[in-house]
């Protein structure tokens, strides 16, 4: 699968629900964030990742399981 992401164009990428900690993900322009813990909200549609961005700031981002998402190399 892949993802088309804004000034990098497409990567291979993969589901939201298949993210693990430990794992670096690259969004729009090359910004990263390290996964630092998950956890599937109670309806089971989405997950909560604690994340650590490229900046040093933590903070929870949620997505649906199913998002694309894109891993650094």
């Amino acid at each position: 699968m892949k993802t088309h992401l804004q000034g990098i164009g497409e990567r291979e990428a993969i589901k939201a629900v298949d993210l693990r900690p430990g794992m670096v993900t690259i969004w729009n322009y090359g910004c990263t964030e390290i996964i630092k813990d998950i956890t599937v909200t109670k309806s089971g549609k989405s997950i909560k990742c604690t994340v650590i961005s490229e900046y040093g700031k933590e903070f929870t981002r949620t997505m649906r399981v199913n998002r694309l998402v894109a891993l650094k190399n």
